[in-house]
């Protein structure tokens, strides 16, 4: 993913595979909240999107859940290692070229 196209409030992917061998992705949604310019280097925040849109997810808790206000996680991404967050259309290529992957006959 290039930074100049990460948006604050939109959705993005962190897209991998749960194994070296075998290609079982691992698929997480985390909002994009800005950017962090420190003495190490340049960092990404994204934050879980079930607390950035607490108040919506609060209002559609039942009745029997808890309403308290999630607890916020947030992730840091350094400037240098994007590679890893893709945007809804690279999600949906990565999601089609796993039948391609080594193993994937194994596997799926």
């Amino acid at each position: 993913m290039k930074t100049e196209k990460l948006i604050h409030g939109r959705t993005y992917f962190m897209c991998g595979f749960l194994f070296r061998n075998r290609p079982i992705p691992e698929i997480e949604s985390w909002i994009y909240v800005g950017v962090d310019h420190e003495s190490d280097g340049t960092w990404h925040r994204f934050q879980d999107p079930i607390s950035f849109h607490a108040s919506e997810w609060l209002t559609e808790a039942s009745e029997k859940e808890e309403r308290n206000a999630p607890e916020v996680r947030v992730i840091r991404v350094r400037h240098d290692n994007l590679e890893m967050v893709y945007s809804l259309s690279d999600l949906e290529e990565f999601v089609l070229t796993l039948r391609k992957e080594p193993n994937a006959n194994d596997t799926f």
